[in-house]
């Protein structure tokens, strides 16, 4: 179930970008990129990511990666810097 909330949210990113240049609404992706990081929390407060069960890990690893990947890019074009850990 938080898996699948994140999935949806990490699968809007393109039409938020798309709405942003359309409408040139930085903000936009701001907003989204905080929500992204909201519903990131909950996943990984409810998700076991590294589970003892290899394929669950896999998945779960798979969909943080893309996580982080998708808040680079929005940091990146909103000229925010990111640290590589925290």
């Amino acid at each position: 179930p938080t898996s699948r909330v994140l999935l949806v949210h990490i699968a809007e990113f393109p039409d938020v970008l798309k709405k942003c240049s359309e409408e040139l609404s930085p903000h936009a992706l701001t907003h989204y990129l905080k929500e992204l990081a909201a519903v990131f929390h909950g996943f990984y407060n409810a998700e076991r990511v590294l589970s003892d069960d290899s394929i669950m890990r896999s998945i779960r690893m798979r969909i943080v990666m893309t996580t982080q990947q998708v808040l680079r890019t929005g940091f990146k074009i909103l000229g925010i810097s990111a640290p590589k850990q925290m």
